[in-house]
């Protein structure tokens, strides 16, 4: 086993200990990554760079297809405010998301990656 493997696997130990539940500390798309061989941290162990990011590029890729297919090619919108309305969504949810993951994992006092 690999020092990620290890600490991944103390995390989701104190992650349950706490309560929280496999989809909230691990989304199927961070399954999906780390079934393909992507060390993806759970989320209440990342910092707020990369769960912003990550959230946010997730909310926006996944809303952008579904305005797509269901709104956007229907009409005449400009790639250029397509684009923009994406990246305002997923920064939006990203942040929002971000925030309220920390919290969670400030109140369960949750221990940072690097002290597992």
């Amino acid at each position: 086993m690999t020092t990620f493997d290890e600490k991944y696997a103390r995390a989701v130990e104190i992650l349950e200990q706490q309560g929280i539940t496999r989809n909230a500390y691990e989304p199927p798309v961070a399954r999906l990554l780390r079934r393909f061989g992507k060390p993806v941290r759970p989320l209440h162990f990342m910092d707020l760079q990369q769960l912003a990011i990550f959230q946010g590029a997730t909310f926006g890729v996944m809303w952008g297809l579904f305005m797509w297919v269901f709104m956007w090619s229907r009409g005449s919108m400009p790639l250029s405010v397509i684009i923009f309305a994406i990246m305002v969504a997923g920064v939006t949810f990203g942040l929002g998301s971000a925030y309220v993951i920390l919290r969670r994992a400030a109140r369960a006092e949750l221990p940072k990656w690097d002290d597992l």
